[in-house]
């Protein structure tokens, strides 16, 4: 069977935007759309009032390796190498280096990555979502 909440669209996402409102008063949770280009008044003051993530802690590092090579930035190094691309998307360039592969060949690379430093109490998160090579 087909689903009744996408039954009679003809694209992805029937060419809308839906959110999740919750009404926090009785818990009741319902849908509702907007536009893809965020064309009404009110949704493009909602984005801009949109609460802005949980600062960084003071003792916050950003760690990565790089085929065993640790690199930590704390949270000035972070967020000056830090690229706000879009509202909800950031961007780090971990590596930059043309000389990192030598021979011209393909080989294998390991990457690690974590946060540190705040414990649980900032609720700050990182959702990584694409890692770029080239």
């Amino acid at each position: 069977g087909s689903a009744k909440l996408t039954k009679g669209w003809t694209s992805i996402d029937n060419k809308r935007r839906r959110t999740l409102r919750t009404n926090a008063a009785n818990n009741n949770t319902s849908f509702s759309t907007a536009s893809q280009n965020h064309g009404t008044a009110a949704t493009r003051r909602a984005l801009r009032r949109k609460k802005p993530p949980p600062a960084f802690c003071d003792n916050f590092q950003f760690q990565f390796a790089i085929d065993g090579v640790i690199t930590t930035w704390n949270k000035t190094d972070y967020v000056a190498r830090s690229h706000n691309l879009q509202r909800i998307v950031e961007l780090q360039v971990l590596l930059d280096d043309p000389n990192f592969i030598t021979s011209g060949e393909a080989k294998d690379v390991e990457l690690a990555i974590r946060m540190t430093g705040c414990g649980d109490t900032t609720q700050k998160t990182m959702s990584l979502t694409h890692i770029y090579f080239a």
